[in-house]
């Protein structure tokens, strides 16, 4: 009798201690804020856009914020790209205007257009995380049009590992594109997955017929 019991009290402690094991394994890893990555071409030909551009960065903000922490990062696509600012936590309105004010302040005076290395820059700056952000959104502004000053050769859109970006759980969409490049530009990031491409005229219809599109 007493060993019965003895034995079964070893089985239940067992059972239990596996539960537990199986409940530990079972956690959610924590998650980050929702990175959210602007990429602002600043040629001359995307300059009469600003206004546009600066419409789909506020409904992407005010979208995102609903959802909780967010962390901006606002790149700027030149012939030598860079991040000029970075936002986090809770927007509330005047954060919102706050990041507007930066991506409005960066000067049309590109001398070229290395879209490649601003796409860099958003994945560099994902990596940065110590903790993974819940979901990651790219909003690219630009023609499409990669140039450079005489003898600068910058890699083209295929010439980006854009599967790693896909890894990441990376959602982009890219607005203004010029009609001589959409079908390069809709070939090559294809293994992102997540992924969407707005020539100038659609993207300025939809924002006209409140139906703007984000990532």
């Amino acid at each position: 009798m007493g060993m019965t019991w003895h034995k079964s009290l070893t089985t239940a402690v067992v059972i239990v201690l596996a539960l537990a094991a199986l409940g530990g394994c079972g956690k959610r890893q924590p998650r980050g804020p929702l990175f959210v990555v602007f990429i602002v071409d600043r040629t001359a030909s995307v300059s009469e856009l600003q206004d546009e551009i600066l419409a789909y960065a506020r409904l992407a903000l005010d979208d995102y914020s609903k959802t909780g922490p967010i962390k901006v990062t606002v790149v700027n696509l030149n012939e030598s790209p860079s991040v000029e600012f970075q936002k986090e936590g809770e927007l509330y309105e005047e954060d919102v205007e706050e990041v507007l004010g930066h991506v409005k302040g960066i000067n049309y005076d590109a001398k070229g257009t290395d879209i490649i290395s601003a796409f860099e820059l958003a994945q560099q700056y994902h990596g940065y995380e110590k903790i993974p952000p819940r979901a990651y959104k790219i909003l690219c502004f630009t023609d499409g049009l990669i140039e450079g000053p005489k003898g600068h050769g910058y890699r083209q859109w295929a010439d980006f590992d854009w599967a790693k970006m896909g890894q990441l759980g990376a959602s982009i969409g890219i607005y203004f594109v010029d009609p001589k490049v959409r079908h390069e530009i809709e070939t090559a990031p294809a293994p992102v997955g997540t992924f969407f491409i707005k020539n100038k005229n659609d993207a300025l219809d939809d924002l006209k017929n409140e139906e703007a599109r984000l990532p």
